[in-house]
């Protein structure tokens, strides 16, 4: 997953925001129709009604807090080769956002403050 900057020609009903964060995939994944470079559609969809249109969210740096967040969640996923819609709790793969969280844990030593906030924007 890619973070990117959107220019000023981002706009969302004629109004501009420059400075957004955009989610691109980084690697192929033919089985889920995904190409190196689209946009997440997605995870945009999110974060635009998270940070814009609740109208609860005016800070570009919450922008990009959320933006990276989710962007952590979505590469854990892609590096695995996992479905980030799967969230069923009785796959026998194990639960991805319990993965996820035990990954923040234990491989990236994060707090368990830090880790909630992460699965917050991300589940």
């Amino acid at each position: 997953m890619i973070v990117l900057k959107s220019t000023s020609d981002f706009e969302i009903e004629s109004v501009k925001y420059p400075n957004f964060p955009l989610l691109t995939w980084e690697t192929d994944n033919p089985e889920l129709g995904i190409e190196s470079g689209m946009l997440c559609v997605e995870a945009m969809q999110f974060l635009i009604y998270e940070c814009l249109k609740r109208g609860r969210v005016n800070s570009e740096n919450t922008w990009w807090t959320y933006g990276n967040h989710l962007a952590q969640f979505l590469t854990f996923c892609e590096q695995n080769g996992l479905d980030w819609r799967d969230i069923s709790e009785s796959s026998e793969d194990e639960m991805l956002v319990s993965a996820y969280r035990d990954l923040c844990v234990g491989e990236f030593g994060m707090t368990i403050n830090s880790t909630n906030q992460h699965l917050r924007v991300a589940a």
